[in-house]
């Protein structure tokens, strides 16, 4: 047995290739009962060199299909020099239980967790024979599912359509000398995740399946970042996938989606910032926010209330997905502040967790408080934005628990916040640090009104963000 092969030992004494021999025509043979003859149940064995043990049922009668067969297969191995033939009986227990397996089927989905690249897969084997393979003794034989051609058959049909991780290679770095303007990388491609699927892993829940006749199965899909691969010649750790921000601006109209879309792209996408660095939003916006420098004119909101046409419309929606991936990398936030109206398009992905800009007034200010530089690649994909910090772990977990509101908030949340205003929202941040320390703090954002709809959206019941859940996983 191959020791990469981990095959899965029947219930039964086993058969080596019987393909030609079950050609054989059955016209000439009684009908077969599969009951009246000895069989083989299969059980889980816990002997630690064989995965199953083998039960034998009633007595063999000669006088039946699967014994002429095994006869035959007996003469065979030893034609072909086996002098270790097994005995007749096990070789007719192997061909009932072959004959059993024969009728197995089992239908595979593949989840990658989202609904539009399910992916699925038929098998038997009789579709794939090449699957069976016979090890025997002289006093015994064994039924193997090779785990290994499964794996192959995984790889080779290209059955998973998922979208695979797409990794980006950082060229070159720019430092800049200027305190309003943020360094940038030169990188090309955006790294995202993407979903992989452990072959092995599969091979051995569809090898289960079949040997106990489970005619359906769901095999999860791994999801894996995108590499960040450093081939600048300077030193900027692991660049590992530290968090990810993420909003939804459907429903915006043309000009808004642009200034989206412009910020992620153009502005925000491919910065640096140092050990011990600020990183500044406004930094990354190169000069005024005008149409003469590219932006459109969308609605913002001045005075605490009113709604303007302006130039940039849009901007926060940008700065409330970098502000979510702070957040979750566990960045001290030095400086934010919440909308004073409810916008509608930051409650996808963490309802309340905003920060609106505005040059020269507000800014979205946090600081790089890990050993080694944090670069920052934004991206959209539909509707949807994504931004994603990269770095070096030093062990730190972030968590977000939330959204609480006046009126579910349980007693120990009120109590530990001093309060839930009737027009806010509130999260729990928590940043727990490879020494023990942990930080804890408020997420606040008190608008002019609430929808009064919100509460009975978000239960008592709360949320919990995880740091380093690719794109935006919740529990």
């Amino acid at each position: 047995m191959h020791p990469k092969h981990k095959k899965h030992l029947l219930s039964i004494a086993a058969l080596g290739s019987l393909t030609t021999l079950l050609l054989v025509s059955r016209s000439s043979t009684a009908a077969l009962n599969p009951y009246e003859a000895p069989y083989t149940t299969i059980q889980r064995s816990t002997h630690s060199e064989s995965p199953y043990i083998r039960e034998t049922g009633p007595a063999i009668h000669a006088d039946t299909f699967s014994y002429r067969i095994a006869e035959r297969l007996q003469h065979r191995l030893r034609r072909r020099g086996n002098h270790i033939a097994p005995p007749v009986d096990q070789l007719e227990q192997a061909v009932r239980q072959r004959q059993d397996l024969l009728t197995h089927h089992t239908d595979i989905t593949f989840d990658s967790g989202d609904p539009k690249t399910k992916d699925q897969w038929s098998v038997s084997f009789q579709r794939y024979p090449l699957w069976l393979g016979g090890v025997f003794t002289s006093t015994s034989a064994a039924f193997l599912i090779r785990e290994d051609a499964i794996a192959r058959a995984i790889a080779d049909e290209n059955i998973i359509h998922a979208k695979l991780p797409v990794d980006a290679v950082l060229k070159e770095v720019q430092w800049s000398t200027d305190e309003k303007r943020i360094s940038r990388v030169v990188i090309d491609g955006i790294a995202k995740s993407g979903y992989v699927l452990n072959q092995d892993s599969a091979a051995t829940k569809i090898a289960d399946a079949l040997a106990s006749g489970t005619e359906s199965l769901s095999v999860s899909l791994d999801t894996v970042p995108g590499k960040l691969i450093n081939a600048s010649g300077e030193e900027l750790g692991s660049l590992s996938l530290l968090s990810t921000g993420r909003s939804d601006f459907k429903g915006s109209d043309n000009s808004r989606i642009a200034n989206v879309k412009k910020a992620l792209d153009e502005h925000v996408n491919n910065t640096i910032t140092g050990p011990g660095q600020r990183y500044s939003f406004n930094s990354t916006l190169g000069g005024p926010v005008s149409q003469g420098n590219g932006w459109h004119m969308a609605k913002v909101i001045f005075n605490g209330g009113d709604l303007e046409y302006a130039p940039g419309g849009g901007i926060c929606q940008t700065s409330s997905t970098v502000y979510r991936a702070a957040l979750m990398a566990g960045l001290p936030v030095l400086e934010r502040k919440a909308h004073s109206l409810y916008v509608s398009y930051y409650k996808k992905y963490g309802v309340g967790i905003d920060a609106t800009i505005y040059p020269g007034s507000q800014d979205l200010v946090f600081v790089n408080d890990t050993q080694n530089p944090l670069i920052i690649q934004a991206y959209h994909e539909g509707t949807e934005a994504f931004v994603n910090v990269y770095g070096t772990p030093d062990g730190r977990i972030a968590e977000l628990s939330g959204p609480y509101f006046f009126s579910t908030a349980p007693e120990d949340v009120v109590a530990q916040v001093k309060g839930i205003a009737s027009n806010e929202i509130v999260w729990l941040h928590r940043v727990q640090y490879a020494n023990g320390t942990v930080r804890s703090e408020e997420v606040s954002s008190r608008y002019k009104e609430l929808p009064k709809s919100l509460v009975t959206e978000y239960p008592a019941a709360e949320t919990t963000l995880h740091a380093s859940a690719a794109e935006g996983v919740t529990d």
